[in-house]
């Protein structure tokens, strides 16, 4: 990966942050790493729950739609990486909250505004 992808990526998940914290959520972590992969975002939202976010950034939809990336073996690696932070946590309060997956998508060079497609997913 160039390191225009490792900084465009780096921003798109910074402009979710500030998306979820305007919309009332504590961000619990970034860049979580476990053998099996990585998660982009995990936050608490207003209501309590424990949301883990992926995050696609793109500077155009050349390739598609930035959403259109994540595949159902995909969603199974996420769930199975957010089980695992959920057992792994030194928070227990944490590990018993209803957790789910979300998915947002940021269109944008980088630099200047950008466009957000936030997807809400099912409650587990």
């Amino acid at each position: 990966m160039s390191q225009r992808n490792i900084e465009l990526g780096a921003w798109g998940e910074q402009q979710i942050a500030e998306y979820l914290a305007h919309k009332g959520f504590t961000i619990l972590d970034r860049n979580w790493c476990h053998k099996l992969g990585e998660l982009d975002l995990i936050a608490l939202s207003p209501d309590g729950t424990v949301v883990f976010v992926e995050v696609k950034t793109r500077s155009s939809t050349r390739f598609g739609e930035p959403l259109e990336a994540i595949n159902r073996a995909k969603e199974t690696r996420l769930e199975l990486l957010a089980r695992a932070w959920r057992r792994e946590t030194n928070n227990s309060a944490m590990r018993r909250r209803n957790f789910r997956l979300d998915y947002a998508s940021v269109l944008g060079d980088g630099l200047n505004d950008c466009a957000i497609d936030y997807r809400v997913g099912l409650v587990q």
